[in-house]
């Protein structure tokens, strides 16, 4: 980080791309979204979560009790109903039966996730609320659409947490109501898919909204990774693998495009597929339509 004392920059060289550097600010010293506290505890909580580098403290930091920083802390716990969105950190196990359509049914609007404050899955099952606060702008990539925001965004939520996420965000006044209806099915195919959330998909790390519900999100763990293209002809059968597990769990994505595909430099996951907001039940027909849109995506790109 570089300061001037009334202004400070941060600055990020990727493990994965050491000739880029990133860089956020100015930053005023007097500023409040985010405080310089909140920044400089963000850069704490990498320091301590990367033990072989040198930290400035053996134990996890702590805010001091009435500091504004430990204000907007609250633990919750995710229970297994309504509100349980299942995953490595979710809370809840496999779906029940009865296929995606009528999973979905009992879900979504229903529940009204994108109608709570927004929310921070924890690892262990539980949450944590946070607000637009909590998110540090900068050293991130966005993009935007007609109807949506995507940004590679890092959450800091004190003392010692942040984790960075591809954070989808709408605004309700502006987009038709189909398009909501989309986030809901997309947190709905991800709490459906538990057994496949971490590999060819990503982990769902945040749901709920801002602003009394006129923002809702839902956030992903952030994949490293480019949008498949005709020079990855040798990940093709990885592609076709993992459409088929998606379906072999019982759901067809319903948007195959390139976008929707990253490959990664993990041999271990190297395709992940993303965006479920058009998710449907996987019935024999709708497989079979899926596996030609794929059959003809995996052609065109091989011409």
């Amino acid at each position: 980080m570089i300061t001037t004392l009334s202004s400070w920059w941060f600055l990020e060289r990727p493990d994965h791309a050491i000739n880029e550097v990133r860089i956020a600010g100015p930053f005023p010293t007097t500023g409040t979204n985010p405080t310089i506290a909140q920044c400089l505890d963000y850069m704490l909580a990498l320091a301590l979560a990367k033990p072989e580098l040198a930290s400035p403290s053996e134990s996890a930091a702590s805010t001091p009790a009435g500091s504004p920083l430990s204000a907007s802390r609250k633990k919750l716990r995710i229970g297994g109903g309504s509100s349980g969105l299942g995953g490595p950190s979710g809370g809840t196990s496999t779906p029940p039966t009865g296929g995606f359509k009528k999973y979905a049914a009992s879900r979504g609007r229903k529940a009204g996730l994108l109608d709570l404050p927004a929310r921070l899955i924890d690892q262990d099952g539980g949450f944590e609320e946070f607000t637009e606060a909590n998110m540090l702008p900068g050293l991130r990539k966005s993009r935007v659409t007609s109807s949506s925001t995507v940004a590679q965004m890092t959450v800091s939520i004190p003392p010692n947490k942040s984790v960075t996420l591809a954070l989808k965000i709408i605004d309700r006044t502006k987009v038709a109501e189909e398009i909501c209806t989309q986030l809901e099915t997309e947190i709905d195919a991800y709490s459906y898919l538990v057994e496949l959330q971490g590999t060819i998909i990503p982990a769902l790390r945040a749901y709920g909204c801002f602003q009394g519900g006129q923002f809702p999100l839902i956030g992903t763990e952030y994949i490293e990774g480019h949008e498949l293209s005709a020079n990855d002809q040798e990940h093709f059968p990885a592609v076709r693998n993992a459409i088929r597990r998606l379906h072999d769990a019982g759901i067809i994505h319903g948007d195959l495009a390139r976008r929707n595909i990253l490959i990664t430099e993990s041999n271990e996951r190297r395709v992940v597929i993303i965006d479920l907001g058009l998710a449907e039940e996987a019935t024999t027909d709708a497989i079979a339509e899926e596996t030609g849109h794929l059959v003809e995506l995996l052609t065109s790109l091989s011409a």
